[in-house]
């Protein structure tokens, strides 16, 4: 589900590809994207021969929803896994259309739980500092330029993806959902398919009783549990989708919230001095200028970070 962005639109991709996949629905509300054109894949770094997919174009359906009013159940019947690239962190997005991490992920969660128990398996995509992961990357440059685009000029990304994750993890406790939540670290453009990917579980949500939340009196999944970075904080659209694609045919985990890396490279893995004013506290917005974005988006020379 989502709107077939990028990494989206690269789970398509490779799931057409594989073997064991007999059919792929993808339900968006942008179905004109060309989905068999390697041009239309906005930017990345991969070779056009992984976009290559009119040979299996008979066992792709794409079906137009309005995800604030179309009712998602005959969408997901009968289907195994459920996929959802719903969301995104670019900055400067004004049409109140492009939040619909949120609302999409409740009518996503509404439709699943009216499945059976076997076909509620829910693979999906967030972003590191969402939840109880803040701050981001803590250390990295990567994390310290992704929470400045969370606390000033992408704050309603930051709440519309957090929301999702409240949607899918208030269904723990009571194991409703099969589901894992991808924290993805950045996806740069230029970054190329590594043809691997590493993953940091952070919670195992096991069905004990935990503190509730005062915000919704739903329970919340345990406290994420920081590891060493064995990862590279940037990881390709590719390689993001092929994790994602992976726990869909082949579960290995189970209601489980990860941090979704890169294979380790020396590209962009250089710890620097956390940002003073950053805590373990959740993230407040703060007044941000014109210049003092400018100065923030070319920092260290990330020019994208997610195009989900």
């Amino acid at each position: 589900s989502g709107d077939l962005g990028d990494v989206g639109r690269h789970c398509v991709s490779l799931a057409l590809q594989h073997p064991l996949v007999r059919r792929v629905r993808v339900i968006t509300d942008q179905p004109a994207k060309n989905l068999f054109c390697h041009s239309d894949y906005n930017k990345c770094a991969c070779s056009p021969t992984e976009h290559n997919l009119l040979a299996a174009k008979d066992r792709l359906q794409v079906y137009p929803v309005n995800i604030y009013h179309d009712d998602l159940l005959p969408y997901v019947a009968e289907a195994d896994a459920i996929i959802s690239c719903l969301g995104n962190r670019q900055p400067f997005h004004s049409d109140s259309n492009a939040y619909i991490a949120q609302t999409g992920t409740e009518q996503l969660v509404k439709a699943i739980l009216d499945q059976p128990p076997n076909r509620r398996r829910l693979i999906a995509l967030s972003s590191v500092g969402i939840g109880n992961d803040w701050p981001p990357l803590p250390g990295l440059r990567e994390g310290n330029f992704l929470a400045g685009l969370f606390r000033t000029i992408c704050w309603n990304q930051y709440q519309d993806l957090s929301g999702a994750e409240r949607a899918v993890h208030r269904t723990w406790s009571n194991k409703q959902i099969d589901y894992v939540t991808a924290r993805c670290v950045v996806l740069p453009d230029e970054r190329e398919p590594q043809g691997a990917f590493r993953v940091v579980v952070q919670s195992q949500h096991n069905g004990e009783k935990q503190k509730e939340n005062e915000e919704d009196d739903q329970q919340v999944p345990p406290p994420a549990v920081r590891a060493g970075y064995d990862y590279d904080p940037a990881i390709a659209k590719l390689d993001a989708a092929r994790f994602l694609v992976q726990e869909a045919v082949h579960p290995t985990l189970h209601r489980q919230v990860v941090i979704l890396g890169g294979e380790p490279s020396s590209l962009s893995n250089e710890k620097v001095a956390a940002t003073p004013s950053l805590s373990n506290e959740m993230p407040v917005p703060v007044s941000w200028s014109a210049d003092s974005i400018e100065d923030l988006l070319k920092t260290d020379g990330i020019d994208n970070v997610n195009d989900d």
